[in-house]
């Protein structure tokens, strides 16, 4: 069984505090007009629910092993922060919808396909047991790879992770 360390992950695969740009809320996003009208055709610009913030917040990471940069967009609510979660490419002038997922958190992982690290948006467990569901590109869009189940250490914060094995979608 592997066990991994959240920031030992982020820390890893370049994704640094220093890597790593502040979130923000997608108007004050530094993005075009156009961009942020991509990113509000796909999110919406809110939620039927009076209680999830209007605007998706957004932050800007680096999935890509050409050193491009990705937008991550999530809108949520709740104690444990769960929220809806996309990825974006920017070609040009627009951002491409690469993901759509949900979760309360979310992390690249060492393994790339077609020039892209794996993902897994994923839900706060709050110390306890759930599944992952691991996403790889597909040269167009990321897609669900493969699931495992997951156990989070209450006092350590550490990961034990089950086999692979299909997702029941």
């Amino acid at each position: 069984m592997k066990r991994l360390l959240v920031f030992f992950i982020a820390a890893s695969f370049g994704l640094s505090a220093a890597a790593r740009q502040p979130s923000y809320s997608l108007p004050r996003a530094p993005l075009t007009q156009q961009q942020r009208g991509d990113i509000y055709q796909v999110t919406g610009r809110s939620s039927d629910d009076p209680r999830i913030p209007g605007d998706p917040f957004v932050e800007f990471i680096q999935l890509s092993t050409d050193k491009t940069i990705q937008v991550v967009a999530t809108r949520g609510v709740g104690a444990m922060g769960n929220a809806d979660v996309w990825v974006f490419q920017i070609v040009a002038d627009h951002a491409v919808l690469l993901l759509a997922g949900g979760g309360s958190m979310h992390l690249p992982l060492e393994t790339v396909h077609r020039g892209m690290h794996d993902f897994i948006p994923f839900w706060n467990l709050g110390g306890g047991a759930g599944a992952k569901e691991v996403y790889q590109f597909d040269g167009k869009h990321y897609s669900p790879a493969y699931c495992y189940d997951s156990t989070l250490g209450r006092a350590d914060g550490d990961e034990t992770q089950g086999p692979h094995h299909p997702c029941k979608n």
